[in-house]
């Protein structure tokens, strides 16, 4: 099996996956002294993105050779640095414009988004 094998088979690459490299850790042949793992970086490009619509572009340049993997292999691939996917909340009880809304930022209180959503009615 091959690195893109296993990472297909897992369902590809999610949205915040480090594209540009993976680390396999591996286990030596011969270890010298309290060697554990030999540990090897990867380059990663757009195939490893599975999305059978081809919606999905994440261009990384050109396909790179793949990775035959061998028992124990140890596969670890990153979260980009910072990445984050919008938070929505739902508000809903007595606000003038119940629904959803998107955070606008980490630290946004919930009186923020109330007075979004129109502000408390009579009826609160």
């Amino acid at each position: 099996m091959t690195l893109r094998d296993a990472v297909l088979l897992a369902g590809g690459l999610r949205d915040e996956a480090y594209l540009l490299e993976a680390e396999v850790a591996r286990i030596p042949e011969e270890r010298r002294g309290d060697e554990l793992a030999r540990v090897f970086r990867v380059p990663l490009d757009s195939s490893y993105v599975a999305d059978p619509t081809s919606y999905v572009r994440r261009e990384t340049g050109a396909r790179v050779a793949d990775t035959p993997l061998q028992p124990y292999d140890n596969v670890y691939i990153r979260r980009i640095p910072g990445f984050d996917l919008a938070r929505n909340v739902v508000v809903s009880g007595e606000v003038r414009f119940p629904g959803r809304y998107a955070l606008q930022r980490r630290d946004e209180r919930l009186l923020d988004v109330i007075n979004r959503a129109g502000g408390l009615t009579d009826a609160a």
